[in-house]
């Protein structure tokens, strides 16, 4: 029972979901945390998963190299992963609403600070 409780907060204390990678905007910050995400996801099969997707994804990561690219990426792969699911196919839309959420968060934190 603890081993359980301890890997479900273990995982939820890491920002290991889609947001993460759709708020990269430079190749290096995708490709720093697309690394992490390779090595330290907290869940064994997604991890596997996801570094299998990476070694046949269309969109190879050497050809990332502008903050469009990155977008285009993540979004991509987003949806490979959802079809592998058999999820709902994500509009492009989804990036924005991650940015708008990232800068809503970053605003309330300088604002409160400020005040």
């Amino acid at each position: 029972m603890w081993v359980f409780l301890l890997l479900i907060v273990s995982a939820w204390s890491f920002d290991y979901d889609w947001g993460r990678l759709h708020q990269c905007l430079t190749p290096t910050q995708l490709k720093s945390t697309i690394g992490d995400y390779k090595e330290n996801f907290p869940c064994l099969d997604c991890r596997e998963h996801f570094q299998s997707l990476l070694e046949t994804h269309p969109f190879p990561l050497d050809y990332v190299k502008t903050p469009a690219d990155c977008r285009i990426w993540s979004w991509l792969t987003h949806n490979l992963v959802n079809v592998r699911l058999n999820k709902t196919w994500e509009s492009f839309d989804i990036l924005d609403d991650c940015l708008e959420t990232e800068f809503e968060t970053e605003f309330e934190t300088e604002f409160e600070t400020e005040f």
